[in-house]
């Protein structure tokens, strides 16, 4: 009896130890390419449109080649990582950036005319944020350095941005004045010549 009961609580301790491994392993893994396809593809349409596509460049992806490699030929060896400006521009033709292969036509914005502009930097910085983000989900040695790197980014075009979004705030303010102004203005007007009409009356 005594050993039975022994057996039995072995196998019904590896029983527990085996759903508990197979739980965390199913807990712990890393979404499937599809998810993070949707992801890139969700961030990618949201923010269509907002890079300046003038004097941008096509460029067929080479053997070898990797987003932040191109980025590095294009705009500089110290910013290999502003590659999701040229996935912004490319994104009908791959979503994951580190699944570019060979043949894939891309287009790569002008660098100064978007990092440099200060309205389409206070765009692109919430956009570097959102891009960041996905790397939470990828289960790759470079995802952590690559995310740290773009939000790095993300807080410089922020800063970048401040002014545009500072100068958008007071136009809108001063639209509003000048709108309430007018509209004081047509008041007093009307009451003018509301009193003179009463005037006119009370005279004849």
């Amino acid at each position: 009896m005594k050993k039975s009961t022994i057996a039995t609580s072995v196998v019904s301790v590896a029983l527990a130890l085996g759903l508990a491994f197979s739980f965390a392993s199913c807990k712990s893994s890393a979404p499937s390419q599809e998810v993070i396809n949707e992801s890139f593809g969700k961030v990618y349409k949201n923010y269509s449109g907002i890079v300046n596509l003038e004097g941008a460049q096509n460029y067929t992806v080479q053997s070898g080649d990797t987003l932040t490699a191109i980025s590095k030929n294009f705009y500089g060896q110290e910013n290999g990582y502003y590659f999701p400006l040229i996935m912004v521009a490319s994104y009908e033709v791959v979503l994951d950036p580190d699944l570019i292969t060979p043949g894939m036509e891309l287009v790569i914005p002008d660098f100064d005319s978007n990092i440099n502009d200060e309205e389409i930097a206070a765009k692109l910085s919430p956009y570097f944020r959102d891009v960041s983000n996905i790397y939470k989900l990828k289960d790759t040695e470079a995802a952590p350095v690559t995310r740290e790197n773009l939000l790095k980014i993300s807080d410089e075009l922020a800063e970048k941005g401040k002014n545009a979004i500072q100068d958008a705030v007071n136009a809108q303010a001063e639209k509003a004045i000048d709108t309430a102004s007018a509209n004081v203005e047509e008041a007093l007007d009307n009451a003018v010549e509301t009193v003179e009409e009463a005037v006119e009356e009370v005279v004849e």
